[in-house]
């Protein structure tokens, strides 16, 4: 159930305002399982094994969600994603949904308690979903953001971060679970959020240290170069601390992207300007000063 007498963010979208799409092929089952887990409806977790095991359902499906009246885009979400609560009453989005040329967060109902979520996940992960699975949009592009783990970070969901660390085929590499939830400008963690963002990426730092210091793949950015791309919605605070950690695990804060662009040049592009105080406590006048890439 949704928490009692939160009202939504502006800019985000109730359970109401969300289409539903799926590939023609896909069955009646699998529509059922995606449904009642999107509107919250299964009471038991039986409901769900039920229609896995018995009925063939596939707990791999990726729900492909539009914000209402709007067609051709979309953004899939495998099951597992979209059975994680929000628990940050979407101060903090973990679910978009296409609308028109840019994407809107979605308010999704909640479980009657963290014991019902841990069971339903438990249940598709037992029935074969894929807790690495990264889908891809109409245009064939990943959608890193959507991954089960990623979701489970921006919903400050512990329970479902905690069930996801713990399998052993939890892949972390290359996903970008260093980066910051996306947010809108509007958008006001809480303290208590920010301080369990830090302890998730303190555990993901401490299961593999070179989370730090990726780069990805297709423009070059390091995780600095990602935080300083975020709406400067964190606090000071926070902003010190997170890249405390990514520079106390190696991660250069001078490092340039295929543009030649360092996260200091992210920052003053994106108006970040907590981290560029962050950063400009730790860099040289040299590195203040460099040129803007060409």
């Amino acid at each position: 159930m949704a928490a009692a007498g939160a009202a939504l963010p502006t800019g985000c979208v109730g359970r109401s305002g969300l289409d539903t799409g799926f590939p023609d092929d896909t069955s009646d089952e699998t529509r059922q399982l995606s449904e009642g887990i999107i509107s919250r409806g299964f009471t038991h977790v039986q409901q769900v094994t039920e229609l896995i095991r018995q009925q063939g359902a596939s707990p791999n499906a990726q729900p492909q969600l539009g914000v209402e009246g709007t067609t051709g885009d979309f953004v899939p979400y495998p099951l597992l994603s979209l059975c994680i609560d929000n628990l940050t009453d979407n101060r903090i989005p973990s679910i978009f949904a296409a609308d028109g040329d840019d994407d809107c967060p979605i308010a999704l109902p909640r479980w009657s308690s963290p014991d019902q979520q841990e069971a339903i996940m438990k249940a598709l992960i037992d029935g074969g979903a894929d807790i690495n699975a990264i889908p891809t949009d109409e245009d064939g592009e990943d959608c890193p953001g959507a991954r089960p783990v990623r979701v489970a970070i921006a919903s400050c969901n512990e329970t479902a971060f905690r069930l996801l660390m713990a399998e052993d085929g939890l892949q972390l590499g290359g996903r970008g679970v260093m980066g910051l939830p996306w947010t809108l400008e509007t958008d006001r963690p809480t303290e208590d959020h920010e301080a369990t963002l830090l302890s998730f990426y303190q555990q993901l730092i401490d299961r593999d240290p070179t989370l730090a210091t990726e780069t990805d793949g297709r423009h070059g950015g390091n995780p600095v170069h990602w935080v300083a791309s975020n709406r400067p919605v964190w606090s000071q605070s926070f902003i010190d601390s997170y890249l405390d950690l990514l520079v106390d695990s190696g991660a250069d804060i001078t490092a340039v992207d295929y543009r030649n662009a360092t996260p200091f040049h992210y920052a003053a592009m994106w108006g970040s300007h907590r981290v560029a105080a962050s950063l400009c406590r730790r860099l040289t006048a040299a590195d203040i000063n460099r040129g803007t890439p060409n």
